[in-house]
């Protein structure tokens, strides 16, 4: 993984050492403003006891420091080297019938039903893993009949049913749970992000867990006549669809460099997240949300050869 991360300075609250966003110049930090005082932290240090129990809480769980020493030997940046798991498990099973009721009256079906599951988000830091949990089936019917040489009727109804949820793979247990958020839900972890750096923090899926169920039924039949030099066709489909989705959100917080003392900010935004000042934040409540949509698509048609 290249990229910017934060080193393990950073993440004790020492801001002494090179500013990872300063690039191939590895600038240290300037003065890390403590906007009670307005003065600078001693040594550029936010001791722990002014960190937000938010930052406190969050921080073990959701940050892995740049490790990549070698990287920025090589002018790479402040990366950080490791696994990035990923799996995908998806299993199909498909049936097929046939029947012959007499010489002029034929049935077809055939099903599948195929669960999967597979990494949507992968990372490093399991509680940033996010899946992807799919369950679909499809079936259908098809029957021919011959009312004559000249007259055939083939009907088909076919059915398809998707439900798919994207969700964390890690529970977040009500850690962090915030007010006036009713909601979201408590097994999912917040995200954070910082303006510079190359990735966000926290829940993969920017704190969504998405799930969605969409099914239709198709019916549709065409009848076939042949007289003398003309084959008349004609025929109808119709197509009926429901589709469900729900919206979880929990938070994401944004943090950026440069902000004025005189509004709280320190002018680090990895600073400010540590005493719990963030540049924006964002939710959504009751939003996304669909409790069911329906659709329905008609067409007919008749021609002659």
């Amino acid at each position: 993984m290249t990229g910017i991360y934060p080193t393990a300075q950073i993440l004790q609250g020492d801001f002494s050492g090179v500013n990872p966003l300063s690039g191939s110049a590895m600038r240290n930090f300037g003065p890390v403003v403590d906007p009670q005082t307005v003065l600078a932290f001693p040594g550029n240090q936010i001791p722990s006891a002014r960190w937000s129990p938010f930052a406190s809480k969050f921080l073990p769980v959701a940050f892995l420091p740049a490790n990549c020493l070698a990287c920025q030997s090589q002018g790479l940046g402040f990366n950080f080297v490791g696994d990035q798991p990923g799996r995908t498990n998806q299993n199909q099973y498909i049936g097929r019938i046939d029947h012959r009721f007499s010489d002029s009256d034929t049935l077809f079906g055939n099903f599948q039903i195929e669960p999967a599951i597979g990494v949507s988000t992968a990372s490093p830091n399991p509680i940033s893993a996010v899946d992807g949990v799919t369950r679909s089936y499809l079936a259908g019917i098809n029957e021919i009949h011959v009312f004559s040489p000249s007259l055939v009727n083939e009907f088909r109804v076919g059915y398809t049913r998707l439900r798919a949820t994207l969700q964390q793979q890690q529970d977040a247990g009500g850690a962090f749970t915030f007010q006036n958020t009713p909601t979201s839900i408590p097994s999912l972890f917040l995200t954070v992000a910082f303006a510079g750096y190359t990735s966000t923090f926290g829940n993969g899926a920017i704190s969504d867990r998405n799930f969605s169920l969409e099914d239709s039924w198709d019916f549709s039949d065409n009848l076939s006549y042949s007289r003398g030099r003309h084959q008349l066709q004609a025929g109808f489909e119709l197509i009926r669809a429901h589709f469900w989705n729900t919206v979880n959100l929990n938070a994401f917080f944004v943090y950026v460099d440069g902000l004025s003392p005189q509004f709280g900010f320190t002018g680090a935004g990895f600073a400010d997240f540590l005493l719990g000042v963030p540049f924006e934040g964002l939710t959504f409540q009751g939003t996304g949300k669909a409790d069911m949509v329906e659709r329905s698509v008609y067409a007919g048609y008749l021609q002659d050869h």
